[in-house]
């Protein structure tokens, strides 16, 4: 039992000692290239499997620039949303990941539009009456990328506004402004979001009455 748990323990040290190689840049190929992308997401995947260990990748890694860090990482996140159903913790740890993004690379936030929409569609975004700025700035920075981003951004938002998250009035007339400069002619997804929007203004301003 001993011998196991020791094996396991120097493994996991390993595991993190090779992630943070890449954190570092020591990967071959250049400062923004990985040898291996899929055992890279093993080796995320391995370290989740762990009690805590979504929550410790995401600390660690989570503010990082490298693609090649946060791409696997949002995709087990987004993964593991999809797979294991949308606790707090999860909805919680992807909303962090929205506010300390720095890194530019849009497949990351392909990923994390995707698990955004999950929680959406789940009614499972954490303190939906109080959502984070982070959030609707996330979405109107995606919005304004263009490509699939940009289309993503839209469907996101949609499933955010059939949800029970409720954006104060300065945050959506920011998200409007965005979609009203969205290139035309404006597409049938867009369009139902400016709907959406204007329903949720509505009745925002109705129960302030």
């Amino acid at each position: 039992m001993t011998d196991s748990t020791g094996d396991r323990t120097e493994e996991l040290i390993d595991l993190m000692a090779a992630l943070d190689q890449l954190a570092g840049g020591a990967a071959p190929g250049g400062p923004e290239s990985d040898p291996d992308p899929t055992r890279t997401f093993s080796w995320m995947e391995r370290l989740a499997a762990e009690p805590g260990g979504l929550e410790l990748l995401v600390g660690r890694y989570g503010t990082s620039r490298r693609a090649v860090l946060l791409r696997p990482l949002t995709r087990l996140l987004t993964r593991t949303l999809a797979r294991q159903g949308t606790g707090p913790i999860l909805g919680s740890l992807l909303l962090l990941l929205v506010e300390e993004l720095a890194c530019e690379d849009d497949a990351v936030r392909l990923q994390l539009l995707d698990g955004l929409r999950l929680l959406g569609a789940r009614n499972a975004v954490p303190a939906p009456e109080h959502p984070p700025a982070s959030l609707h700035r996330f979405v109107g920075e995606c919005l304004g990328r263009g490509g699939k981003v940009q289309m993503a951004a839209v469907l996101t938002l949609t499933s955010l506004l059939e949800s029970e998250v409720r954006f104060p009035m300065e945050q959506l007339a920011a998200l409007r402004q965005a979609l009203n400069s969205l290139p035309s002619p404006v597409s049938q997804e867009d369009a139902g979001v400016q709907a959406a929007l204007q329903a949720l203004t509505r009745k925002q301003a109705q129960a302030r009455a």
